[in-house]
């Protein structure tokens, strides 16, 4: 019956119902595939929120762990303060905290707190940990410090119920604090009783730093969050977290109605499109009907219409039809263009001729154009060249190079302008045997060379018979031949000359010196950012106020003088030094003189130490040395040298402004390998033996020997 009654409907109805049929199972599985999909990702995202909350409060956690140890160490500046203005003081930061002071002899000193600050004592530095109170079972972290001689000073935090809703004021969700076991310590006061029991393999998972997630079974309306939480030096938690996922059923649910409405609109819509699309499937027949009508009639112009997506074989039937027509019309045009061609072909002729005389001038001016292309190139190629190197020697060599490579000379010539000085010194010379260079110098105004230095100006000269004296290059005078000499300038500033000589008269021409002036001018440049990069790495690696290594520079001495001494079994001293009270100088003189203290300490540092020795300046008054080849007794000797140095030196205004009316240094030394094999630490320990020295009363010399 149904096959009888498919097999009678309208192509446009036989086309439409499989049509919809497919559109409605594709719409349900649209539907629920994306339900699926979208509940996974609701629970992932929760999933990702509780974990990002859960970091916010395991660093909540660690900024009060840093904060202890900040209060601590800043409660032992202020000691000997009586402890309730310590108190005090804690509690303008954070009132959950709570300070005591404990000497290790009391009697009533706990357990807990008497092992805290043995390690406290031991590590010389704050130690927290957490610690059980037996009184009501609750933990408190603890900071502990050793003030003076075994007098500690502890600093205690609870971590209970009110401290955890500190931690939630912002997020909406509950906060658990588990100990290693899984057992309940603490959780925010608005937190629900029923949470999922934590297993030995939760428990283990936890254990190596992995962080885990659970959906109860029972409750599938919460998702808890659990990740280790180190506290202290020895102490591991467990921090728990937990949200509700009641509002992901409702989002759900409505996802749902949202699509179904969405998908029946869709399928209203593809329904009548796809009606509307088979009705102009028949268009293209009744058009092509149309069409040889009107061409029977004569209009040649008339072409089928067809749709721009239309791709039905009604479709390609007319698009035949209409290539057809386009090829008879085509036939047609090619016949009237053939007419036009000959009447253009004569007129090419014609102009033929007059291009023929244009060519043979383009020739002329082409042959011109390579010469001058060539001089060019080979003038990028110069430049290239002598700018491919930053260093100076290679500079030079590669100009003279350039110069005897493009320019017809017997002989050349680099002189460069001496800084501060009015003497052109020869760097560079080729052709010219037997002539040291470092005796040949040009004075600005004589000469040839001299002149055209003063002036920034090329001269040329054919003949040197012609001109009494010849020029002069040491103890060598070149009295024949051609001189042409040329500037090297860049803004307006000398940087040297180029002297070419060729043994035949006349034998530079115009062409000739402007090729040497571009060449000069490029070799300049060259010249001049190799200085540039010479200076700025010279800067880099020197202090700019005393002229002595940096710190970064003396760093990376210090680690190949390391690596030599220990591949040679050899030793070294380190010399940590201060000027003492350098401060009052500064305020009562004013830094500029301040600043010529620090240099001339710096240039007695250099008069008294050996040349492989290396002085450098470690920042604002400090200094440091480093001693090659040096064992302790010699560095000992060697410091106190250059204490008695300063001590004995006059420095102006230092009988007004420092104690004892004189400029004195307070020096610590550390010795390699004997007290230290690592640089750093080698660093540290003579900044120990300095601070020793200047405990002691500055003006001193102190070697670390373990006890500083």
């Amino acid at each position: 019956m149904l096959n009888f009654r498919y097999q009678n409907m309208s192509l446009t109805k036989k086309i439409l119902l499989p049509y919809v049929l497919l559109l409605l199972v594709f719409a349900l599985a649209t539907i629920f595939g994306s339900s699926m999909l979208l509940e996974k990702r609701l629970v992932d995202s929760a999933r990702d929120r509780l974990e990002h909350i859960q970091e916010h409060i395991y660093e909540d956690f660690k900024y009060q762990e840093q904060m202890l140890v900040q209060y601590i160490i800043e409660a032992k500046h202020k000691r000997p303060a009586p402890v309730e203005e310590l108190q005090h003081f804690v509690n303008l930061h954070n009132w959950h905290v709570t300070l005591r002071i404990n000497h290790l002899a009391d009697e009533d000193f706990p357990e807990d707190y008497k092992l805290l600050a043995l390690k406290a004592k031991n590590l010389q530095s704050p130690v927290t940990s957490v610690i059980k109170n037996e009184e009501d079972q609750s933990y408190i972290m603890t900071t502990c410090l050793e003030t003076e001689s075994d007098n500690f000073l502890f600093l205690q935090h609870p971590l209970d119920s009110a401290f955890l809703d500190t931690l939630t004021d912002h997020h909406n969700s509950d906060v658990y604090l588990l100990d290693a076991a899984g057992q309940m310590i603490a959780t925010n006061s608005s937190a629900l009783d029923e949470r999922p029991h934590l297993c030995v393999k939760d428990l283990a998972k936890l254990a190596t730093g992995v962080p885990l997630a659970i959906i109860p079974d029972s409750d599938k309306s919460r998702i808890f969050s659990y990740t280790p939480l180190p506290l202290g030096h020895d102490s591991v938690f467990l921090l728990g977290t937990s949200q509700s996922l009641n509002n992901i059923e409702n989002i759900i649910l409505g996802h749902r109605l949202y699509l179904l409405g969405v998908t029946a609109l869709s399928l209203l819509i593809c329904f009548t499109l796809y009606r509307s699309l088979l009705l102009r499937l028949f268009k293209p027949l009744d058009s092509l009907l149309t069409t040889g009508q009107k061409i029977r009639s004569g209009d040649r112009t008339n072409r089928v219409t067809i749709g721009e997506k239309d791709s039905s074989q009604l479709a390609e039937l007319a698009c035949d039809f209409n290539q057809l027509l386009d090829q008879l019309e085509k036939q047609e045009q090619s016949r009237q263009q053939l007419g036009r061609q000959l009447e253009r072909t004569k007129e090419l002729e014609e102009h033929n001729q007059h291009l023929r005389k244009t060519n043979l001038d383009l020739e002329e001016r082409a042959v011109t154009l390579k010469e001058q292309n060539q001089e060019l190139s080979s003038l990028f190629q110069i430049t290239r060249t002598m700018t491919s190197s930053l260093d100076q020697q290679l500079i030079y060599e590669k100009i003279v190079q350039a110069l005897k490579s493009v320019i017809d000379c017997s002989s050349c010539m680099l002189l460069l302008l001496r800084h501060g000085s009015e003497n052109l010194d020869a760097v560079k010379a080729q052709g010219l045997y037997g002539i040291n260079l470092k005796s040949i110098h040009v004075v600005l105004g004589q000469g040839i060379t001299g002149e055209a230095a003063l002036n920034q100006r090329a001269a040329y000269c054919e003949d040197l018979e012609k001109v009494a004296g010849g020029e002069l290059y040491g103890s060598e005078v070149i009295r024949s031949g051609s001189l042409l000499t040329v500037p090297m300038v860049i803004q307006n500033r000398l940087i040297g000359m180029i002297n070419l000589h060729q043994t035949k008269t006349d034998a530079f021409n115009a062409n000739t010196q402007k090729i040497a002036q571009a060449i000069a001018n490029q070799a300049a440049i060259a010249i001049e950012n190799a200085r540039l990069y010479e200076k700025t790495k010279s800067l880099s690696a020197t202090d700019e106020l005393t002229g002595l290594a940096n710190r970064r520079q003396f760093q990376e001495f210090l680690l190949r003088e390391l690596a030599q001494s220990r591949r040679q079994k050899n030793s070294f001293s380190l010399l940590m030094i201060d000027i003492d009270h350098f401060k009052h100088y500064n305020d009562f003189h004013g830094h500029l003189k301040g600043d010529i203290v620090l240099k001339k300490v710096a240039m007695l540092f250099q008069q008294n130490t050996r040349e492989v020795d290396l002085v450098a300046r470690f920042g604002g008054e400090e200094f440091i040395l480093l001693l090659s080849k040096t064992d302790r007794q010699l560095s000992l000797t060697v410091a106190e040298k250059l204490r008695m140095c300063i001590e004995k030196e006059y420095f102006a205004g230092a009988e007004e402004s420092q104690p004892g009316q004189r400029l004195t240094i307070s020096i610590g030394i550390s010795h390699f390998p004997g007290d230290s094999t690592d640089v750093y630490d080698l660093m540290n320990l003579a900044d120990n033996a300095l601070y020793e020295a200047k405990k002691q009363g500055r003006n001193k010399c102190v070697s670390w020997d373990g006890t500083v």
